[in-house]
């Protein structure tokens, strides 16, 4: 503030109901958290909130409108070519040992992969994949996914229109072991899960090397998004997404993607979007939502648009601040006019 500075604040989430998932919505440290939080948003210059439904929100509840500013993946959330493909799954093959065994990869050739040809092209024998990241926290109903999985293994096993399925799921957390344990009991045929840790820039070539995408993510205050599927979506990967209040703002129901409440819904919209998606024609359903996904805008035009101008007009500093600098040049000058020259003759006296 000294300096003109402006305080400036990027909502993603509320602290208070993040701690509140945990301690309680009445706990003491979670009413403690929404005062701080509402104290120093009425003291901010300005604020960006990820989602409309968030702004609205800030503003019958603490007096605040703040600039919406969606999140939207950078420019290395693409499409994965041919080379980076067969580059990625090669450098994957030992977490894939698994997969590979499960769904009778055991015929790659000298140089393949369980995706890719020696020659770096898909094979036609592939298993279809579907993307899942998390961090493994109660936000997210993982079981849901498992129940979907089950439910879809049973119901595609004996029908030859289907790929085998290899579900991954990325990303690190509390509850990782819980999962895998229920993972490693589950009798499947023609599906196979397992779990990685990638590298940062081998995240978003698994992500554009995938068929589908799938989000589990729930909000704990119904107000935010989730950045996974806007990664997914810069990657052009349509996505199956559980719903909740304010999802419409970024997945759009048939448009870039289906939104489900149960495990039931999920397991028909796989059932729906895998049916042939790795034969030459592929899935007529899956492209539509691909064709929905294209175009996502990136984050640099984004920025330009809506939070460019809030730092581009800047506050100058208050009043006081100019009579401030003042008063500190009077002081310096005073200084060598006066105080240096009575330093030299005190001591010209003590001589």
């Amino acid at each position: 503030r000294i300096y003109g500075a402006k305080f400036v604040i990027d909502w993603h989430n509320f602290g208070f109901t993040v701690l509140g998932q945990s301690k309680g919505n009445s706990h003491p440290f979670v009413r403690i958290s929404r005062t701080y939080e509402s104290f120093f948003a009425r003291r901010a210059d300005a604020h960006f909130s990820v989602t409309d439904a968030m702004r609205k929100w800030m503003l019958a509840e603490w007096g605040v409108a703040p600039r919406v500013l969606y999140d939207k993946a950078p420019h290395f959330f693409r499409e994965t070519t041919d080379a980076e493909r067969h580059g990625l799954f090669g450098r994957l093959a030992d977490q894939l040992a698994s997969a590979t065994a499960a769904l009778g990869g055991a015929g790659i050739g000298e140089g393949g992969t369980l995706f890719t040809d020696a020659k770096g092209k898909l094979r036609p024998d592939r298993p279809a994949l579907v993307m899942s990241s998390t961090s493994w926290t109660e936000d997210e109903d993982f079981g849901m996914l498992l129940a979907a999985i089950a439910d879809f293994d049973a119901r595609v096993r004996n029908d030859p229109e289907f790929p085998k399925v290899l579900f991954v799921v990325t990303g690190k957390g509390p509850l990782k072991r819980f999962y895998e344990e229920k993972m490693s009991r589950m009798a499947l045929q023609k599906t196979h899960v397992c779990t990685m840790w990638l590298e940062p820039r081998d995240y978003p070539l698994l992500l554009g090397s995938a068929d589908l995408g799938v989000c589990l993510h729930t909000s704990t205050s119904g107000l935010d998004l989730p950045m996974k599927v806007v990664d997914m979506f810069g990657c052009g990967l349509p996505v199956c997404a559980v719903g909740f209040d304010c999802l419409s703002e970024l997945v759009r129901h048939g448009e870039n993607g289906m939104v489900f409440s149960f495990s039931t819904e999920l397991s028909d919209q796989m059932l729906a979007l895998l049916r042939g998606v790795t034969g030459p024609e592929g899935n007529a359903k899956l492209k539509k939502l691909r064709e929905g996904v294209a175009g996502f805008e990136r984050w640099q035009p984004n920025w330009q648009r809506h939070a460019a101008p809030v730092f581009q007009a800047s506050r100058p500093p208050p009043a006081w601040y100019h009579h401030g600098l003042l008063l500190v040049v009077v002081a310096l000058l005073a200084a060598v006019v006066v105080v240096i020259p009575l330093t030299a003759v005190i001591g010209f006296v003590q001589r």
